[in-house]
């Protein structure tokens, strides 16, 4: 921007430190207008009511026409805004927050344009019950923001960020600026979980944001914020067992901490880790020696240089050269169990032993500048509220502060022409920039708009055309599209998605508005437009609300505008008798003996299927008007070319000939009495499905399905002598095992197939989960958290044995292994087991260590047996030699992220290695 050329020093510097580094633009941001499908006039249109024009300007033949902005209510802006900001602002709107629709009404130099911007920050802030305080973001907290601002919706609006997070430069982006340095995280924590009560106008929607939501991204949008502390914290929480290089994906949250202590972290007792980092502050070059205590692992770093390590309880020291001046210094700290403790204490020239005193610490290398509150000068916040009045600030922004504090009376110095009279060549729309005037900085693309809007007092839009600057105006057209207006444009495109994938782009994108009036009911449209609503379970965005003055006039508009032809239906028969019979017809007709329409719907939140389509109870006749609902049956590609919405009816007719004698009208009248009952709807058939069970004869049966509890790459075997499995070719390991009855396949066999299989047992042993086999250092090394595809691990296929029972083929690294499972027959009350072969083969020499069961219930016997929560034993041994002689082994057992584990080594290399387990059942099934 060139406007700080021409301000003062003082005021170029605030200007300078509270600018946008990226989001500069010359002209005020309205981001509907920047799509084609609006003519030049009902451009202007728009910007009269945007620009506040008839908060000045007697809107005279053009009243109803335009639809005023209500500028952001300045009660309370002293406590949720920067009074540095606020002054900035008031000074210079568009060197401050390029974009703004706000103008610049201060006249004169640079010097008396800060002064009476001075004077309005204390008369505002002296509104405010409350006073602005600063707080430190979250770092924990903005990283989910991050994810929230660009799926949510945040971006149809606003500018996505890079990997940086630097805006990207899309046409229609309305700039934010530098949010750190206007709000506080709790203060625009406040604004986003509640944007109406300060802007009522609905531009800024409300998306509906809970408390945590809203703190994730105020956090993110001010992640740049720095207030002076002594250190940062990061706090982890999970398992701690698998040590300090698996903290990812643990954070629970961050912030400043007053020392390396625990005392503000006094509510967490078990598995969690501190991070503490900051920068140490050197005095006196020389010696440094530190003293560190804790209960488990803990780690001094110094610039970058490990110090000392405890690997578990216990006292060391460390000591290290260190020149006067800045050293960064971390402390990274997990607890398991017991009681945590945590101390360290430094030493050096001049300093005694002690903890590290906070004059020697500090957060961030350049410290951020410390904030003090403004205190309200009662002479300059006079002169405010004179200003405030005689600039005509109330005309745009309420105030509905103390009757003390409001502005006076001041009658204006001239009145401004009312709008068929203005002069275009003076004033707003002139080329001038100095005057009595407000200055909008609007480009020559705006000024054209604005008067071609002026020059036609007589012209009146048609009902469409209002629609349409309805929806530029509130940028709705930013996500939905009416006709060939609007849509979600290409550069935003990619960040509308979904959670299911497989639906496609109406899965991800929102419906489209063309017809929407004649669709929607009036009651259901006003209240998604106000309040916004979420029937939509597979999209990540949201519909926000925009208000109920906005709602009130679009809904009404959009239904008396759009039409369908009417459909005439038969009523429903009086006879009670006869009317639930036409019920069943219908209920016939959503269930699975017809269109099966719960396939992929909903029915009062219950379903068979993972598809999370709209749910047909609450939405169908609450939402839907009946003729919509008839003629988008008959053709749904009429109304949404993308859908995935079947046609049952092609050409007329019905694909159910034998209901109703296949009349397509009989049939969705039907369907439609039946789903009008709401809630109080029988459920239709296939809404609960029956059991199934594939029982297994003399050959194996195996299922490649998604499986419960195992995901979606299971392999389920049932064998012979009654005894089954569940292999996991994603996490290449064996997962499940039980007795009994097989599956039901139900899940995968019925509906859209999207479901699991289910094991028909309740004495299913869960194994582990995770890679069978990974190398560590040594016994005592956690076992790894990253994927098996990660480590190395990957699935080759199966072979089948005479009677199908599959040896399973991966291979980790370079070491190639079979895993096969034999059903034998046991003697005593445990019966049939499963005897395990895993065969290793690998030129390279290596140990690889192979995890057995994971439970918090493993038990250690005295003659090496491992016995899993009472209810089975696990026997491992080596065969060797041509026999096939089994030498036994103990399974290690201990402690896991689970409870325990038991693990056991595996000598590779230059040789075959088979390890043979045995799962024998404790006792006869129940």
């Amino acid at each position: 921007m060139i406007v700080q050329a021409r301000l003062s020093p003082v005021l170029g510097v605030l200007v300078a430190a509270v600018a946008p580094l990226v989001e500069a633009v010359e002209h005020p941001v309205v981001p509907g207008l920047v799509r084609e499908g609006l003519d030049s006039r009902l451009r202007g249109l728009v910007l009269l009511g945007e620009l506040g024009c008839v908060g000045c300007h007697d809107a005279g033949p053009r009243t109803g026409l335009i639809r005023v902005r209500k500028a952001p209510d300045l009660s309370e802006v002293g406590s949720r805004v920067y009074p540095g900001h606020l002054r900035a602002f008031v000074a210079d709107p568009h060197g401050v927050k390029p974009g703004t629709t706000m103008p610049s009404v201060l006249a004169g130099d640079a010097t008396a344009r800060w002064q009476a911007a001075d004077a309005l920050t204390h008369y505002l802030v002296s509104l405010s019950d409350g006073r602005f305080t600063v707080d430190a973001p979250d770092r924990v907290a903005a990283d989910r923001g991050r994810e929230l601002f660009h799926d949510i919706g945040c971006v149809a609006c606003h500018a996505p960020r890079d990997a940086d997070d630097r805006p990207l430069s899309l046409e229609g982006s309305v700039p934010l600026g530098r949010l750190e340095r206007k709000y506080s995280v709790g203060s625009l924590t406040a604004f986003l979980e509640a944007p109406h009560e300060v802007r009522p106008s609905g531009r800024m929607p409300d998306l509906g944001l809970g408390r945590v939501e809203a703190y994730q991204l105020a956090s993110y949008l001010t992640r740049e914020t720095r207030v002076p502390g002594p250190l940062r914290f990061t706090l982890f929480v999970d398992s701690m067992q698998e040590g300090p290089e698996q903290l990812a994906g643990k954070e629970l949250r961050a912030g400043l901490a007053s020392g390396f202590d625990l005392g503000a972290f006094a509510d967490h007792r078990v598995d969690f880790a501190l991070r503490f980092e900051g920068w140490l502050e050197v005095e006196n070059a020389g010696e440094h020696d530190f003293d560190l205590v804790a209960d488990h692992f803990a780690r001094l770093t110094i610039d970058g240089r490990p110090l000392i390590s405890l690997a578990t309880a216990g006292r060391r020291q460390g000591a290290i050269e260190l020149d006067a001046g800045l050293h960064a210094i971390e402390l990274l700290y997990l607890h398991v169990l017991g009681e945590p403790r945590l101390e360290l204490q430094m030493s050096g020239p001049g300093i005694p032993k002690a903890p590290i005193p906070f004059s020697m610490l500090r957060s961030e290398r350049v410290p951020g500048a410390r904030f003090t509150p403004l205190v309200v000068d009662d002479r300059k916040a006079a002169r405010g509220r004179r200003l405030f009045s005689e600039l005509g600030c109330a005309r745009c922004h309420p105030v509905s502060a103390r009757s003390a504090a409001a502005p006076p009376t001041v009658r204006a110095p001239r009145r401004p022409p009312a709008l068929e009279d203005i002069d275009v060549a003076r004033g707003c729309l002139s080329v001038k920039t100095e005057g009595d005037w407000p200055r909008f900085s609007l480009s020559a693309e705006q000024v054209a708009d604005l008067r071609a809007a002026l020059a036609d007092a007589s012209f009146t839009p048609t009902a469409e055309q209002r629609i349409r600057t309805t929806l530029a105006r509130l940028n709705c057209i930013a996500c939905h599209q009416r006709g060939e207006l609007g849509g979600v444009p290409p550069g935003r495109n990619g960040y509308y998605r979904s959670v299911d994938e497989s639906l496609g782009e109406p899965g991800r994108l929102p419906p489209p508005l063309t017809g929407v009036g004649a669709k929607l009911r009036l009651d259901w449209l006003r209240k998604t437009i106000s309040d916004g609503r979420r029937i939509r379970p597979y999209m990540n965005l949201r519909m926000p609300g925009f208000g109920d003055d906005a709602a009130v006039g679009l809904a009404d508009l959009l239904v008396s505008t759009d039409r369908l032809p009417s459909v005439s239906f038969e009523p429903l028969p009086e006879d009670k008798k006869k009317a639930r019979a036409f019920r069943d017809i219908g209920r016939r007709l959503v269930g699975n003996r017809g269109m099966n329409c719960i396939a992929c719907h909903t029915f009062r939140g219950r379903g068979t299927s993972s598809m999370a389509a709209v749910d047909i109870i609450e939405s169908t006749t609450k939402r839907l008007r009946k003729d919509w609902f008839y003629h988008y049956m008959l053709e749904p590609a009429r109304f949404r070319a993308s859908t995935i919405m079947p046609q049952y009816f092609a050409g007329g007719e019905s694909v159910i000939g034998d209901v109703e004698g296949g009349d397509p009208k009989r049939q969705l009248n039907a369907i439609w009495s039946y789903l009008a009952d709401g809630r109080n709807t029988g459920a239709p058939r296939g809404l609960t499905r029956p059991s199934m069970e594939i029982v297994v004869g003399e050959e194996a049966i195996l299922l490649r399905r998604s499986a419960r509890g195992s995901g979606k790459r299971a392999i389920s075997v049932g064998y012979p002598l009654k005894v089954s499995l569940v292999f996991d070719a994603e996490g290449v390991n064996l997962d499940q095992i039980w007795r009994g009855k097989f599956i039901d396949p139900a899940g995968v066999w019925t509906g859209q197939g999207s479901g699991a299989v289910r094991a028909l047992s309740r004495e299913r042993i869960q194994l582990s989960k995770g890679p069978a086999f990974c190398e560590l250092a040594d016994a005592l090394a956690p076992w790894p958290t990253r994927t098996s595809r990660d480590l190395g691990l990957r699935f080759r296929g199966y072979d089948l044995d005479e009677v199908r029972r599959p040896t399973f083929r991966y291979v980790y690294r370079d070491v190639a292994i079979t895993d096969r499972l034999v059903d034998m027959p046991g003697e005593g009350p445990g019966g049939p087991f499963f005897r395990r072969t895993l065969t290793l083969r690998s030129a390279v020499d290596r140990t690889l260590w192979f995890r057995a069961a994971v439970h918090a219930e493993l038990e250690a016997r005295a003659d090496g047996s491992l016995g899993y929560a009472g209810r089975m034993t696990i026997r491992a041994g080596f065969a060797s030699g041509a026999s096939g002689s089994i030498e036994p082994v103990t399974l290690q057992v201990r402690p896991s992220a689970a409870g325990r584990e038991a693990i056991v080594p595996v000598r590779v290399g230059g040789r075959v290695s088979r390890l043979v387990l045995e799962y024998r059942w404790s006792e006869a099934p129940r």
